[in-house]
This record gives structure tokens, C-alpha cells and sequence, in this order.
């Protein structure tokens, strides 16, 4: 069978199917199980911190119900395999297929870790917006997702720069044992593949 070609305006729905999803389970969702309890909790920072514990679980627990899937433990696999080149690559050894199977499947700079930092953070944004009506709450937290994001992404990027802080490893580390469950040990064709991968882009940043 040959392969189906995705179109550019399908890539884009999909984009924003996905996106309108994560922000859905992640954010408003959260925010409506919180209000569950709001009369019960006069701090709003305890509010924000109740709020985000079950944002938490539920991305840990979106994560533990698709990684139960079969295609996407095999997704997995190949998100272990891009980390252990990586890995490899990053301690200044040569990507090769031994020298690879000896590394981990985790990495600081992880999506997984990514998402993780988000969530915390936005517990601290979170806090300075108050305690507004419902669907302004609602929208609040949308609208300032990017600014969490921005923020996130400086926080992984300077553990990335600074990976063998142990200080820095210790804070990291709940994001390293929740990328336990989005990477899995590969096997050899995953490996290729990454190598294959990681070569193709070694040699067009240098052409």
C-alpha cells in the first residue's frame, strides 16, 4: 500500500483539534473540579494548589492510560531511542549503535518534563489572577497559557544548560520518573531509525 499524504490544511485541523483537547483536559477541566470545592477553601492560594494537584493527576493519568495502548507504547519506544542518541551525542560520545544502548531514556529537556513545569507554574501564575467569576476564571487561564508556557520553556531550557547540577536534578527529577512512562526501552530497528534521524539533521545544520 502506498503511503497516504496528510494535506496541509488537514495538519493544521489536527493542530488545532489537539490543541483545543489540551487545553480542555488540562486547563478547563481542572478549573471546573476545582469550583467542586471552592466554597470549602477560603485561601485562594490553597485554592490554586488544589486546583493544581488535579491538574496534575489528571496528565499523569492521561499519560498511564495511553501508555497502555500498544501503538503508542511503540511511540514510546522510538521517544526512548531519540533520548538515548541524544544522550549519547550530548556526553560527547559518538552516536553509534552500541555506544547508544548504554544510555538513558531520559532527558532533562523532555516534552514530558515540559508539561510537568507548566502545570507547576501555573499554580504560582494562577494565584495572582484571584478568584474571579467561573467563566472569567476560565478564561483568564487561557489566555495567559502562553505567558506559562514562555516561562516553562526558559526553566527546562536552563536545566538543559545546567543538566549536571545535582540541585538542578533533584528539582527535575519528578519529570524524569513521569517521562519513566512516556519513554520505553527501543529496540534495534528504533535505534537505526533515530540514529538515521539524528545523522539527517547533523548533516543539513552543516551543509
Amino acid at each position: 500500500e502506498g503511503e497516504v499524504e496528510i494535506t496541509k490544511k488537514e495538519m493544521t485541523i489536527a493542530m488545532l483539534v489537539a490543541v483545543v483537547f489540551a487545553v480542555g483536559l488540562f486547563f478547563v477541566l481542572p478549573t471546573l473540579l476545582a469550583r467542586l470545592v471552592d466554597a470549602y477553601i477560603g485561601s485562594t492560594i490553597l485554592y490554586n494548589l488544589v486546583e493544581g494537584i488535579i491538574r496534575i493527576i489528571i496528565l499523569v493519568g492521561y499519560i498511564w492510560i495511553i501508555s497502555n495502548l500498544k501503538d503508542v507504547r511503540r511511540i514510546f519506544q522510538y521517544h526512548g531511542a531519540e533520548h538515548k542518541v541524544i544522550n549519547s551525542y550530548e556526553d560527547g560520545k559518538i552516536p553509534t549503535m552500541d555506544n547508544v544502548k548504554q544510555n538513558s531514556t531520559l532527558h532533562l529537556r523532555c516534552g514530558t518534563n515540559f508539561l510537568l513545569i507548566v502545570m507547576v507554574v501555573s499554580i504560582f501564575v494562577f494565584a495572582f489572577l484571584g478568584r474571579p467569576p467561573l467563566y472569567l476564571r476560565i478564561i483568564s487561564r487561557i489566555l495567559v497559557i502562553p505567558f506559562i508556557a514562555g516561562i516553562s520553556y526558559e526553566i527546562i531550557r536552563f536545566s538543559g544548560k545546567h543538566h549536571k547540577n545535582k540541585f538542578l536534578r533533584v528539582l527535575m527529577y519528578p519529570g524524569l520518573l513521569l517521562q519513566k512512562l512516556t519513554t520505553r526501552e527501543p529496540s534495534d530497528d528504533q535505534i537505526e531509525v533515530a540514529l538515521a534521524a539524528f545523522n539527517k539533521v547533523m548533516t543539513d545544520e552543516t551543509a
